[in-house]
This record gives C-alpha cells, sequence and structure tokens, in this order.
C-alpha cells in the first residue's frame, strides 16, 4: 500500500515540477497510462474526460518519512545539538498520528492533454508536444507508486467491495453535509455564530421583517441629491450603529474624527477620486458613479478579500433621485451588512441591499450551510444550488467541532466510481 509519506512528498513535488505544464516524455506517459487505466470509469457528470478514485494510504513505518541521519541533518532545527531518536519517533507520530488516510486521485485526458491531481493539486499536467524536458527520477518513481495504489483500487472495483469500503471508511471531510444554519451555530459554537448568529434574537427577528418587506428599489423613497461630503457623513453613523470604531487617523491624513477617515480604516481607500472631487459637489459625484466608469475598489466600504468585500454605492436614478445600493458576500459580514442597512433607512438615507430576503433568511438561521469536501474550493459557493438546496455558506470541515458538525448534517449519497459498462 502507497504511504502517506509518498503522498505529501508527490503533492510537494507536483508544485516544484509542472514547470508551466512542460514535463519529461518518460513522466508524460507514465501519467497517460494512469489516466488510461482510469478509462474503464465512467466519467464524471460534469466532464466526459474526468474520472475519480478514492484510494488509501497507510502511515507506513518511521522510515518512509524520514531515515534518522536525514531527521537529524535536515528537519531538526537545533543547531550544535544531535537529537535523540525519541524526538524522531515524537515527531513522526505527531506528523502521522493515524494509522490510514484517505485520498482523491483525479484523471482528465482528453487529445494529446493529461492532467493528474490529487486532493485537488495538481501532480502532473501537459501535452505530448511539451513533453521535452529532462525527466526526474524520483517523479518517475512516484508516478509509479500512485499507479500501483489506483491498480489496487480498481481491483476493489472489479471484485465488488468498494462501495461498501467507501461508505464505511472514506472520511467526512470528502463528502458533502448540509445543516440549517441555526444548527450549524449550535453545532460550531461561538465561532459558528461569528457567520451571522451573533445579533440578540430580538435584533435578527426585527431586521428581518424589515428586509423581508424591502420594495424595489424603484418603489423606494430617494434624496434629491447627495455629495461625497455627505455620503461619508451618513456612512460613518452607519459604522456605528454597526459596532465599529476608530480611534487613529488615517494613512491619507484624515484626522479620527473626520468621516473620512472611517473609510479608510474600515474600508478599502485605494480610489484617491473619492477624495479628490469636489467634496460638495453633486455634479462630480455623479459623474465619478456614471455607467462606464472603473473605480479600483471604490465605495468598498468594508474591506476583506473578495469573498468578504461589502459594497454601499450612491447612484442617481432615473427619476434624478439618489439612492444607495449595498451588496457583497454574507459569509463574513452579515450582521454588520444589516445593521448598517436598518440604520441608514431609518436615518433617512434610502438604501437597496441586494438579496435582501436571503440576509433575512440569514439572520434567522433558516438558509442551508454546507460542509464541503476538502478539495473543493469554497469561496464562491454561496448563492448556488446544489442538492436542491441553495448554498447559504460552504466551508471545510473544522478540526475544533468535527463531530457535533458531523452529528448535525445531513449527508449526501457518495458519487462512488463504477465501471462504465460496454
Amino acid at each position: 500500500m502507497i504511504t502517506e509519506a509518498t503522498i505529501r512528498r508527490l503533492v510537494r513535488s507536483g508544485r516544484m515540477w509542472r514547470l508551466d505544464d512542460g514535463v519529461g516524455p518518460r513522466a508524460y506517459e507514465k501519467a497517460l497510462r494512469l489516466a488510461g487505466a482510469l478509462e474503464c470509469l465512467k466519467a464524471d457528470a460534469s466532464n466526459s474526460h474526468l474520472r475519480h478514485l478514492w484510494f488509501k494510504a497507510c502511515r507506513g513505518s518511521i522510515g518512509d518519512w524520514l531515515t534518522f541521519e536525514d531527521y537529524a541533518d535536515s528537519y531538526w532545527d537545533k543547531d550544535g545539538e544531535t537529537p535523540a531518536e525519541e524526538a524522531w519517533v515524537e515527531e513522526w507520530q505527531w506528523e502521522f498520528p493515524s494509522e490510514n488516510y484517505w485520498h482523491l486521485v483525479e484523471c482528465v485526458s482528453e487529445d494529446d492533454y493529461v492532467g493528474i491531481f490529487v486532493d485537488g493539486a495538481c501532480i502532473l499536467r501537459g501535452v505530448k508536444e511539451g513533453a521535452t524536458l529532462q525527466d526526474f527520477d524520483e517523479q518517475l518513481s512516484l508516478l509509479d507508486e500512485l499507479s500501483q495504489a489506483v491498480s489496487e483500487a480498481l481491483s476493489q472495483i472489479r471484485a465488488g467491495i468498494y462501495p461498501a469500503l467507501i461508505n464505511e471508511e472514506l472520511p467526512h471531510s470528502f463528502r458533502w453535509g448540509v445543516m440549517r444554519r441555526c444548527d450549524f451555530w449550535k453545532a460550531a459554537g461561538e465561532r459558528g455564530r461569528r457567520f451571522g448568529g451573533r445579533l440578540a434574537e430580538g435584533d435578527a427577528r426585527r431586521i428581518a421583517r424589515k428586509l423581508s418587506c424591502q420594495p424595489s428599489r424603484e418603489e423606494m423613497l430617494g434624496l434629491s441629491s447627495m455629495t461625497m461630503e455627505r455620503y461619508f457623513r451618513v456612512l460613518k453613523d452607519a459604522y456605528i450603529a454597526a459596532g465599529f470604531s476608530v480611534e487613529e487617523p488615517s494613512w491619507r491624513g484624515f484626522d479620527a474624527d473626520d468621516p473620512r477617515a472611517w473609510y479608510c480604516r474600515i474600508g478599502d481607500c485605494r480610489e484617491g477620486r473619492l477624495f479628490e472631487i469636489d467634496q460638495g459637489s453633486e455634479e462630480a459625484l455623479e459623474a465619478l458613479v456614471a455607467p462606464g466608469m472603473f473605480l479600483n475598489h471604490g465605495f468598498e466600504v468594508i474591506q476583506g478579500r473578495g469573498c468578504s468585500r461589502v459594497f454601499l454605492v450612491p447612484r442617481k436614478s432615473e427619476d434624478g433621485l439618489w439612492r444607495l445600493g449595498m451588496h457583497g458576500h454574507f459569509d463574513f459580514h452579515a450582521e454588520e451588512m444589516a445593521l448598517m442597512w436598518e440604520h441608514l433607512n431609518d436615518a433617512g438615507v434610502p438604501t437597496y441591499m441586494h438579496e435582501a430576503s436571503w440576509l433575512a433568511d440569514i439572520l434567522l438561521g433558516e438558509d442551508w450551510v454546507f460542509l464541503a469536501p476538502k478539495d473543493e474550493y469554497v469561496d464562491y459557493l454561496a448563492g448556488q444550488e446544489k442538492f436542491g438546496r441553495r448554498i447559504g455558506m460552504a466551508f471545510h470541515l473544522w478540526d475544533e467541532c468535527e463531530e457535533e458538525l458531523i452529528d448535525a448534517s445531513e449527508w449526501m449519497p457518495l458519487d462512488i466510481p463504477e465501471l462504465e459498462l460496454l
């Protein structure tokens, strides 16, 4: 059986050897044979050229990881000291705490292209014309061991024992689980409540009712004028209503009491034109937000990576009135967005929340939270539909409350590889 140490070397080496899809000729042929071995399986429903297979690896012996000499030379980090063998064993047991591990191999083969992936990590990919680089003996050896592991799993499929093995032993980290957000909060505790569950129940229900009754943008009242000066002023009040605070000046030189400092501290202030235009001119703001104008993160009022950004954008409608529009993923700032939206509208600043009914469901804990397989990229799954349910949030299984989350989830059927019937 392939060892977990071999898998880790394979994944690590895949990062070094991919070389913009260039491969050695022997490595390309081995990858092509590996992908060909999986062609006896039904193709994945999403891609007729893709096939997948779970296989098991064992912890192996300590020597499969590192010899004592290699450990002392390259792993031991205390210069001038010789490690005791007990430290070597303890480190091995810490690195590999389990007797067995599961992995997912995926192979794509189309025309002369071949790609091999393990747990979503690219091991090798390339085309025949690019198979001109030097072959690496270690890479060839690792590919041989992976091919052997695939062969063993295929033998289990042909023997009819694979489905039962997968259903009984495949870790939940490779499966899809679904639960209501309120059940997620209970299972995950305080950390889980960071995702839409920190408001008091009465506040959550009050704002959810308002969100559910939000009129269309065209039916909302509007403001006869809007300027950057007014925008920053009402935004500061909305920040305060959402629990934000600013006590230091911004790098742009605004004093902490200046509303613009709040935007610079909490939002993304790289778009300098927001500060450079005439702050008291409606015409200047209208030109800044005109259709076709590109703003570099302009009006990003809560900054973050892509899936955690929040925007509050002023727009002048065809009726000549101004309204604000709030949008962004709810994964990380659902409560702040809800409180800011409520405050702005209560203060007489018409603000339209995109996907308002969805945010209402989040505050009430009524939408769906998905546990995704560890090879799935989860940042932008929110809003998509899977298993007949809309994804409210998706994440990978958390170690610290693993059992609680497993028990709270409904686990979806696995797409177990089957032989293609000829």
